[in-house]
C-alpha cells in the first residue's frame, strides 16, 4: 500500500538527513504523498521551520511528540509568529498541531484530522472577528481532542472539504 510513498519518503531522507525530524512525521509524508497533498517538508518560516507546509489546503503542520507537553509558552509564541508570517499576504492560514499517538493509531486519519481541525479553526476565527478567543490556548488542546475523536466516527463525510493535489513531490 505504502510502497511508492515509502521510496519517495526514503530517498528524501537518505538525500538530506535534516528532512525529517523524526519516524512520525516519515509516515505523515507517506501518508500525505499517498493522499496526492503536495507536501513542503521542514519549510523555513522566519527563524523557525514547520515540520510539513500544506500549501493548497493553508496548514503548516506539526507533528507533536511528547517533548511539546512541557513546551506550551513556547509552542504558543512560535505559533503566533508563524501565523502573523503565512497570512501576512494571503490570509486563511492555520497551524494545525497533530499528536504522534494519533498518528501511530491510524495513520490514514492524518488528512481527515487535517481538514477537520483546520475546518473548526476558521469557524472559530469567524465567529470571532477573525482572532481566536484569549483562552483558546487553554482550551484549544481539549477541543483538538474531542474533534480527533470524531475522525474516527466520521471519516469519510469529510472528504472534499479542500481539495487535495495531485502533486506528489516533497520539496
Amino acid at each position: 500500500m505504502y510502497f511508492e510513498e515509502a521510496q519517495i519518503v526514503y530517498d528524501k531522507a537518505m538525500s538530506d538527513y535534516k528532512k525529517f525530524q523524526s519516524s512520525q512525521e516519515m509516515m505523515a509524508a507517506m501518508e500525505l504523498i499517498r493522499k496526492r497533498i503536495h507536501t513542503k517538508v521542514q519549510y523555513p518560516i522566519l527563524n523557525y521551520k514547520v515540520d510539513f507546509l500544506l500549501p493548497e489546503l493553508k496548514v503548516a503542520l506539526e507533528i507533536d511528540g511528547g517533548l511539546h507537553k512541557f513546551q506550551i509558552v513556547k509552542d504558543s509564541a512560535r505559533e503566533i509568529a508563524i501565523m502573523n508570517e503565512l497570512n501576512k499576504e494571503d490570509t486563511g492560514w492555520e497551524v494545525i498541531r497533530i499528536p504522534t499517538n494519533m498518528m501511530e493509531k491510524d495513520i490514514q486519519k492524518l488528512v481527515p484530522a487535517i481538514k477537520m481541525l483546520y475546518k473548526k479553526r476558521q469557524e472559530t476565527r469567524r465567529k470571532n472577528g477573525g482572532f481566536l478567543p484569549t483562552n483558546w490556548s487553554r482550551t484549544n488542546r481539549d477541543m483538538q481532542l474531542e474533534i480527533l475523536k470524531e475522525v474516527d466516527k466520521t471519516t469519510d463525510s469529510y472528504k472534499g472539504l479542500l481539495t487535495d493535489e495531485k502533486n506528489q513531490q516533497l520539496h
